[in-house]
């Protein structure tokens, strides 16, 4: 089964004569592609829920930080690379097609759990308004679950120092550490140590 817009009239188009939101992206008759942005897919969603409500659309389409905005568009991209690859095209996107692309994330990028979980963030706005793929249901929040019990986050490493041995250093030093130092006065500094006498200061 497919999901997606069934009509010609409901596909999205970025170029050609059709209606126009105030930051320039058109909408009308045709079909998404391979280049189609993130934001393309949003806004024209929204344009076909609230015509002429332009510049309302044009900051629901994007209620994130601008970082969070490349983020996002990036993930998106994957997708569509991940589609043409497949030679799958982009109006024929399936649920299906999502468990592919993220199992390949899993598997073949050998991406952590949590970043898959990152890309289900991405792709939740687009898919749900354009495809009707909704990636909130239980079976994707257990594909997740269970790619973060087969491959579960390596524990934080123990630092390659001893704390108990830099202390024991610092008790036997030959001369006083600063006073600023002990007060937090130069917190950007670095203490350098060798054989256990105090060496030198470096600020950064």
């Amino acid at each position: 089964m497919v999901y997606g817009l069934e009509t010609e009239s409901d596909s999205l188009r970025v170029d050609g004569d059709s209606p126009t939101t105030d930051g320039g992206r058109q909408y009308g008759k045709n079909t998404t592609n391979y280049q189609t942005t993130r934001l393309d897919v949003i806004e024209a969603a929204y344009q076909r829920q609230f015509p002429d409500c332009n510049e309302a659309i044009a900051l629901m389409a994007a209620p994130l930080r601008d970082n969070s905005v490349r983020d996002y568009q990036h993930k998106w991209q994957k997708l569509l690379n991940f589609l043409s690859d497949k030679q799958i095209p982009p109006d024929e996107l399936s649920f299906a097609n999502v468990f592919q692309f993220f199992t390949y994330l899993f598997y073949e990028r050998n991406l952590k759990p949590s970043t898959v979980a990152h890309y289900r963030s991405a792709l939740t706005v687009p898919l749900m308004l354009h495809y009707n793929i909704d990636l909130k249901v239980p079976a994707v929040t257990d594909l997740l679950r269970a790619m973060s019990l087969k491959r579960p986050n390596a524990p934080a490493s123990t630092p390659g120092w001893s704390l108990n041995k830099v202390l024991t250093l610092l008790d036997n030093l030959s001369e006083p550490i600063p006073e600023q130092l002990l007060l937090g006065r130069q917190p950007s500094c670095y203490l350098w140590l060798q054989d256990g006498e105090l060496v030198n200061f470096m600020h950064v």
